[in-house]
């Protein structure tokens, strides 16, 4: 895998619980798009996105069903793993096996450092094999999202805080040969499940 000096690429992963009452988001960077010291190394000249990795995870609850947890660790090249079928961040790691998509999650929390823990599995009930161009025509296709899974089952085991549930998923990747504003001014993004299909809406605003 290779990200371009200024680029980016997430692997984005969320889902809710049949019930209603959980849902988790997962990110995994390389060349994190909300990190201030990646913003910064990219105004002092050619910056390794390699060196602004990170796994954000996003827990959620309605009302006192369960705890809430965030985490945005950034960490440097000695701690990114690449191969084929796995991506490693510091402790934790997405793997594919060809079935599915399994996430360890190995993090701590902020601003209070609690430990988040466990694993997350995805299976797609669809995969899509087209990617899309999102600054065409004036961009010349710097920037791409590719809906890998929109419509998946999601099994979540946590440990710490401790919660398991399962559920509707989806899986994405974005990527880009330049920085993110320099793309854009705005874009916004959603997902909803019914019916039996999914329904995906990507709306961006360009530079131009």
């Amino acid at each position: 895998m290779r990200v371009p000096p200024g680029g980016y690429c997430w692997w984005y992963l969320d889902g809710l619980s049949d019930d209603g009452r959980f849902g988790i988001t997962l990110i995994a960077f390389v060349g994190s798009v909300f990190s201030p010291y990646y913003a910064w190394a990219r105004r002092r000249g050619r910056a390794d996105p390699r060196n602004h990795c990170a796994l954000n995870v996003a827990l959620y609850a309605t009302g006192a069903a369960g705890p809430r947890r965030w985490t945005l660790t950034e960490r440097g090249r000695q701690a990114l793993e690449t191969t084929e079928r796995r991506l490693g961040i510091g402790p934790s790691a997405l793997t594919w096996d060809g079935q599915g998509l399994t996430v360890e999650i190995d993090e701590r929390a902020a601003p209070l450092p609690y430990p988040v823990r466990g694993q997350v599995r995805l299976y797609p009930l669809a995969i899509t094999e087209r990617d899309f161009v999102l600054d065409a025509p004036a961009g010349d296709g710097r920037h791409g999202w590719w809906p890998i899974a929109p419509r998946s089952r999601i099994e979540v085991e946590m440990h710490a805080p401790r919660l398991a549930w399962r559920g509707t998923g989806y899986f994405d990747m974005n990527a880009g040969s330049e920085p993110l504003e320099r793309g854009f001014h705005s874009w916004d993004w959603s997902r909803a499940d019914g019916d039996g299909a999914s329904l995906i809406l990507y709306d961006t605003r360009g530079s131009d």
